[in-house]
């Protein structure tokens, strides 16, 4: 018999998180993303911006993945390794440019927001840690499709590249928690990364470089989570969240734009389409009926131009 996948676990309320949910991995847990145009598969990528919220386990020492995109010839990379959080960005065959990396130690049992750019234009990869800069290095060019490997959270899949092996099979999975994950298919300026920063440090009550000692940002903290413009596009956590019926989704623009928000289930189905069509900047809410949906968990996912943002929902009887 086929042994089945080993999904992570849901936990909700998850008290380091601010009591918001996250997904637990446990070394023998991963998730896999599909390889769709917006991720990895449409050509070439003139720029990505990455957020990602995570918290390490008892172990910073093991090699550890913590997102991982394309292969070891072309991807996008963030591992933990001997109390040091690497994050990577290649493109080895056809464009050749790196690998490139960034380093900062880590602590264990600590919980981190993570943001990184890759700026072909600029032709630069940086990074930032929980509101404070990793640096940033040059060389950087156009990332082209890789269609080959899966992206994973929690684990690489197929080969991959690290900053002491280079290409290398090797899965690596994570012990520890991921909240949200966000990609753009653009560079975010330094005023739309910090908002960003500080909405996911504010939400999730960590403490940052951006919250604690920028008051710039922490008004863009407050705009984000207010009703005023947003600066970014973005999409809250659907509350209540578990439901045992009706849920509220919360999303916001920065410019007027076609914009969709579907509901998947845990086999890929659609089972609702919120909102498709053209909507003003600012924030807006749409409803989601879940009576006559299974329990289990569900995808949130909006669209918005190139960016995409995906939320769980978990419903519960």
């Amino acid at each position: 018999a086929t042994k089945p996948k080993r999904y992570p676990l849901l936990r909700d309320p998850v008290a380091p998180f601010n009591n918001q949910p996250a997904v637990y991995f446990n070394t023998k847990t991963f998730l896999t993303l599909p390889n769709d145009d917006l991720l990895q598969n449409a050509g070439l990528y003139d720029a990505k911006t990455t957020a990602i919220v995570f918290r390490t386990a008892a172990d910073v020492t093991d090699r550890q993945v913590i997102v991982e995109q394309g292969s070891d010839e072309r991807g996008l990379a963030a591992y933990v390794h001997n109390g040091t959080l690497w994050v990577g960005a290649w493109n080895l065959k056809g464009l050749l440019w790196g690998p490139l990396w960034l380093s900062t130690p880590v602590e264990t049992r600590t919980e981190y927001v993570l943001v990184h750019t890759l700026d072909a234009n600029e032709g630069t990869f940086s990074a930032s840690l929980n509101g404070a800069s990793m640096g940033s290095v040059s060389g950087a060019g156009r990332l082209q499709r890789s269609q080959g490997d899966p992206s994973a959270i929690g684990s690489a899949m197929g080969t991959t590249r690290f900053s002491d092996l280079g290409g290398a099979q090797v899965f690596a999975r994570m012990k520890g928690y991921v909240a949200e994950l966000r990609q753009w298919n653009v560079a975010l300026t330094d005023t739309e990364r910090g908002a960003v920063e500080s909405e996911l440090l504010a939400h999730y009550g960590i403490a940052g470089a951006s919250a604690a000692t920028s008051g710039d940002l922490a008004v863009l903290a407050s705009q984000a989570s207010s009703e005023a413009q947003p600066l970014v596009f973005g999409l809250d956590a659907p509350y209540p969240n578990p439901t045992s019926g009706a849920a509220t989704v919360r999303y916001g623009l920065p410019s007027a734009g076609e914009v969709r928000i579907s509901v998947y289930d845990a086999l890929g189905r659609t089972v609702a389409v919120l909102a498709d069509g053209t909507r003003e900047a600012g924030w807006h809410e749409v409803a989601l009926d879940g009576t006559a949906l299974a329990s289990g968990v569900y995808l949130v996912r909006a669209e918005y131009g190139s960016e995409v943002v995906v939320q769980r929902l978990t419903r519960v009887r």
